[in-house]
């Protein structure tokens, strides 16, 4: 059975740290590092005539995740609803927006091949995905199974698109559905998949550090992105935290609510949302998520010696992180 995992977020204009010298981000098309590969536009292909056959033959390992996700039934093979799913006038129309905001000349692929690259660099034992652009059907902004992921170019068309409009997709959403959000949404699912929260009930504390972790390993391989894209904060809502930063945690600890394991709470701090509730409307959502990434990062400038996979193993408990983080907020 693969390993499927949904996010919803989005792209990115922007680079990573592995080819300083051929990586960077310009109006003219960027050199092309050694070994780069152009991301197939399984999206496109399939729209073709014969296109079905297309992916289906040419990529079938992925074609029945697609199928799976428009929804295939189980045993059954992908043709049928793929088949559906092109001619449907909807998602040609849909189709035709992806490449008007994607044409093949304006594509972030060097950027996420440089992305994923740099990510095996530091966790070796992970091997770079194999990567695709497809078109979810408003489903799915990445999809990760066994070693490929996919980026569903669907979801990030502007946070002005029609269609968006049309869906009442919540604002807060929406913000985050244009392309500069590429890359560190693609890591996002990465790294979701390839390090799991295991733990079916996580205290907030558990939540928080290891979203924490998440926005960490974003920064680490995109050194050169804003906070404001890599973290997914607005440069107003950090701003917000920066200036509630000790509120935050004094909250937290006076409350008692570190190690709460109500999972409405933890949903409540942790999980998407115009705003946290306990913070006021000013505050962005997953605020103290902020805080975790805060934890870490201090944790991470007294442990030099740790690398990505180190940081996310189970023999670091998130106690031991927290006492030896030295965090002062």
């Amino acid at each position: 059975m693969h390993f499927v995992r949904f996010l919803t977020f989005l792209l990115v204009t922007a680079f990573v740290a592995i080819c300083f010298t051929n990586c960077h981000t310009t109006t003219q098309a960027p050199e092309l590092p050694e070994g780069f590969v152009p991301l197939p536009r399984l999206d496109s292909i399939l729209i073709t005539p014969n296109g079905v056959e297309k992916v289906t033959q040419g990529y079938p390992e992925f074609a029945s995740l697609w199928g799976q996700l428009l929804g295939q039934m189980p045993n059954q093979a992908p043709e049928t609803i793929l088949t559906q799913f092109a001619s449907d006038s909807l998602i040609c129309r849909l189709q035709d927006s992806i490449n008007h905001t994607f044409p093949a000349s304006a594509r972030p692929d060097v950027a996420l091949w440089c992305a994923f690259s740099r990510a095996h660099e530091l966790a070796p034992s992970h091997p770079m995905p194999r990567l695709y652009y497809y078109n979810s059907g408003f489903q799915a902004s990445v999809l990760v199974a066994d070693s490929l992921l996919a980026i569903g170019l669907d979801r990030f068309l502007g946070r002005d698109s029609r269609f968006y409009q049309a869906l009442a997709m919540p604002r807060y959403l929406a913000e985050r559905m244009t392309p500069q959000y590429i890359v560190p949404t693609a890591l996002e699912g990465w790294l979701s998949a390839e390090f799991p929260q295991n733990d079916p009930r996580p205290s907030v504390l558990d939540q928080m550090l290891y979203q924490g972790k998440i926005k960490y390993a974003i920064t680490t391989l995109l050194p050169d992105l804003p906070d404001s894209v890599a973290l997914q904060y607005t440069s107003q809502q950090l701003d917000w935290l920066e200036e509630s930063e000790a509120d935050i945690w004094t909250y937290l600890s006076e409350k008692k609510l570190l190690y709460e394991k109500n999972q409405l709470i933890v949903s409540q701090l942790t999980r998407p949302a115009p705003f946290t509730n306990a913070f006021g409307q000013k505050s962005p959502g997953q605020a103290v998520n902020w805080l975790g990434f805060r934890i870490v990062a201090s944790y991470m400038r007294h442990h030099a010696d740790f690398n990505l996979e180190d940081l996310f193993a189970p023999t670091l408990s998130n106690e031991q992180l927290l006492q030896n983080a030295k965090y002062r907020p």
